[in-house]
């Protein structure tokens, strides 16, 4: 099950790479008839349900009485909730949804605390910009082109934070503090494992992918030694100090049940 699915691209890519069965949940109306409406294009509408709940959590019992799920996926949902609402959300999925030796997958979103008066920090956040912006150089000289069809995903991409939400910015939108979800939850569940992405290395993979678009022979040519680069750098950062980034740190958490927490 994925709370929060949206428009249901990740429950179909799952369900397109060999989940048998996967259930999406989203209190968004129109976005939930465009994950449908996915699904049916994809052919996977016999392996993937989306449904619609009014966005209170004591009802989401309601969509699928007696019904357990092998696994929980809450995909840059719980930043968007309070405190209080993380521990209602739990504690109903937890009470009603999840089979004994469910696994349980949380991405969110977190924030180190930066001391930007470093000269280092500084300079080394100088210089992931730089790599950030790296495929977009040359616009202004007409070496760079935007073609139509890369211009048109960048408006698709760019209409994510169109409008209110839940179709927009949402009114709470705070990555968490390093440790604090696991303080919110650590009642509930145990974290096992945690796996941490740069949010500029997502951002550099993003543009490498427009550019190639526009520019597919250079592109490939340069793809993969500047996503090495990019990894390269990541990797020694979240090593050495992620304490000197300048912005937020996507982590992926696997955790399981408590014992005594499921009925």
């Amino acid at each position: 099950m994925e709370i929060g699915c949206g428009t249901g691209w990740l429950s179909l890519w799952l369900a397109e790479f060999g989940v048998s069965k996967i259930y999406g949940i989203d209190f968004s109306e129109e976005q939930i008839s465009k994950a449908k409406e996915a699904s049916r294009e994809k052919g996977v509408e016999n392996k993937v349900h989306f449904s619609l709940f009014n966005g209170n959590f004591a009802d989401l019992a309601t969509i699928f009485p007696k019904k357990k799920f092998d696994g929980l996926i809450i995909h840059a949902l719980l930043h968007h909730l309070t405190t209080k609402e993380i521990k209602e959300l739990m504690n109903v999925i937890l009470k009603n949804f999840l089979s004994d030796d469910a696994i349980i997958y949380i991405f969110e979103p977190i924030k180190y605390n930066v001391d930007k008066a470093k000269t280092i920090n500084i300079k080394i956040n100088n210089l992931l910009s730089f790599l950030d912006n790296l495929p977009n150089a040359g616009q202004k000289i007409g070496l760079r082109k935007i073609k139509d069809e890369e211009r048109y995903i960048r408006e698709k991409i760019a209409a994510r934070s169109w409008g209110v939400c839940p179709r927009g910015p949402s009114p709470k939108e705070m990555p968490f503090k390093k440790g604090e979800l696991e303080e919110i939850l650590g009642d509930s569940l145990i974290f096992c494992k945690s796996y941490s992405a740069l949010s500029f290395s997502v951002s550099a993979a993003k543009n490498i992918l427009l550019l190639c678009i526009s520019h597919k022979s250079f592109g490939s040519l340069v793809m993969i030694p500047y996503l090495l680069t990019i990894r390269l750098l990541e990797r020694f950062i979240l090593f050495f100090n992620p304490n000197i980034l300048n912005g937020w740190v996507f982590e992926l958490m696997q955790c399981k049940v408590k014992n005594d927490l499921i009925k």
